[in-house]
């Protein structure tokens, strides 16, 4: 290869390298800030993790994502259990209540009847109803509201949750993408090593030329003085 072509193919070489440190460092910028986002979100899961490099670290990262996962999907479904459950018995009350209103309000303006068979009743015994009714109806309304606190807490906690899950979710997808990008800094690494290679076996070259032409400008200079003084001695 010629000299010229030589020194044009270093200079491809060399934009080749620049191009190559660009990529390692937007990758390497990619790759810090997927790890501190995951270092962030797993925090409130009181977890540490190390500094991601290679596919070894991905790969252990997503084990851990994968386990919080399954754990937080089992007491969100715990959660929604509870919540069917709480639900279902303030239905279960609320019915009760309602079965027991109208016969409430009849006992109260038939005097001394039954409300259900229409039987003739005592002032005592009447009396006794209305409060067996109003007291049913108060316990049920009073846990109904006790159901209603704690179905507004799990809701909230269930909230919390379903956002963590998002959070792991969204790990788990970055961890795939981030698995290129390791991929990526591996070949971008070789071919680092390789543009170095073929640059400094031309840089040699480059100089081994410069002082083969720095010795023969020497060379032809001292040749140049000796033959001038030559000449005035004999001319």
């Amino acid at each position: 290869m010629e000299l010229s072509a030589e020194l044009k193919r270093l200079d491809e070489l060399e934009k080749e390298k620049n191009t190559l440190i660009q990529d390692i460092d937007q990758y390497n910028n990619d790759l810090e800030t997927f790890y501190n986002d995951a270092k962030t979100v797993l925090s409130e899961f009181e977890e540490e993790i190390n500094p991601i490099k290679t596919n070894d670290d991905l790969n252990s990262l997503e084990s851990l994502v994968e386990n919080l996962r399954t754990n937080l999907k089992n007491e969100i479904n715990e959660i929604e259990d509870e919540l069917k459950k709480l639900n279902k018995e303030s239905i279960s009350l609320n019915q009760e209540i309602k079965s027991l209103e109208e016969p409430l309000s009849d006992i109260k303006e038939v005097d001394n009847k039954c409300p259900v068979c229409q039987s003739d009743i005592s002032e005592d015994k009447k009396n006794e109803l209305i409060h067996m009714y109003e007291e049913t109806i108060n316990t049920n309304n009073k846990k109904i509201g006790e159901n209603n606190e704690i179905i507004t807490k799990l809701n909230k906690d269930k909230s919390l949750k379903d956002a963590n899950l998002l959070k792991l979710d969204s790990i788990k997808t970055k961890i795939y993408q981030n698995k290129h990008i390791v991929g990526d800094l591996d070949k971008f690494s070789r071919s680092m090593e390789t543009v170095n290679s073929k640059i400094n076996e031309l840089q040699g070259k480059k100089n081994k030329f410069n002082s083969s032409y720095r010795s023969f400008s020497g060379i032809a200079f001292w040749r140049s003085l000796f033959w001038l003084n030559w000449q005035n001695k004999h001319c």
